[in-house]
C-alpha cells in the first residue's frame, strides 16, 4: 500500500478532531449570531435582568468558541460538563410546552392556531439542537483523547548527522 493512499493514525486523528471541532464551532457560531441578533433587535422589549442574562450568555458563548478554537481540553471538558447539567432546562421547557399544547388540543373552546404549534415545535427543535450540540462536544473530547502526544517515527534507525561546518568541511565540535 502506498504512502499516499493510506492515512496514518496521526492524520486520521487530526481529520477526526478537525471534523468535530468544525461542527461544534459551527453550532456555537449559529447560536452566537442568534444571540447578537436578539440583543440588537429585541433588547427594548426585555427587562434589565433578562438583558443582563442575555449579555452573559453571549459572552459565555464567545468564550466557549475561543476555547474550542484553541482546543484547551480542560476548559472544553468543564464547558461540556455544566452544559450537560443544564440539559434539564430545555427539556423542562419542552415538557411545559407539550403540556400546554396538550391542554389546548383537548380544549373545546380553543381553536388551534399556528402560534400554538410554533411554540411547541420550537421547543422540540431547540431541545434537539441542544442535545445534538452536547453529543458533538462529547465526540470532540473523545477525538482529543485519541490525539497522539508524540509524533510517530517512520524510520527504524535514526540518521545521525555530524556537526560539520559547511564552509571549510571541519567539525564544529572537535573536543566532543
Amino acid at each position: 500500500m502506498s504512502k499516499t493512499a493510506a492515512l496514518t493514525d496521526i492524520e486520521k486523528s487530526k481529520a477526526t478532531i478537525s471534523f468535530w471541532k468544525f461542527i461544534a464551532m459551527f453550532i456555537q457560531a449559529l447560536f452566537l449570531i442568534g444571540l447578537v441578533e436578539d440583543l440588537c433587535y429585541y433588547h427594548m422589549f426585555y427587562s434589565r435582568q433578562y438583558f443582563f442574562l442575555e449579555i452573559l450568555v453571549t459572552i459565555h458563548t464567545g468564550f466557549s468558541f475561543i476555547v474550542f478554537l484553541i482546543e484547551h481540553k480542560p476548559l472544553i471538558m468543564l464547558h461540556v460538563g455544566y452544559m450537560t447539567l443544564l440539559t434539564i432546562i430545555p427539556i423542562a421547557y419542552m415538557v411545559m410546552q407539550g403540556v400546554e399544547f396538550g391542554i389546548l388540543i383537548f380544549d373545546d373552546y380553543h381553536i388551534l392556531v399556528f402560534r400554538d404549534f410554533h411554540k411547541f415545535g420550537c421547543s422540540i427543535m431547540f431541545s434537539l439542537y441542544y442535545i445534538g450540540y452536547i453529543v458533538v462536544c462529547f465526540l470532540f473530547i473523545e477525538a482529543l483523547e485519541k490525539k497522539p502526544v508524540l509524533p510517530q517515527v517512520y524510520s527504524i534507525k535514526p540518521k545521525l548527522v555530524a556537526a560539520v561546518n559547511p564552509s571549510n568541511n571541519c567539525n564544529v565540535y572537535p573536543m566532543l
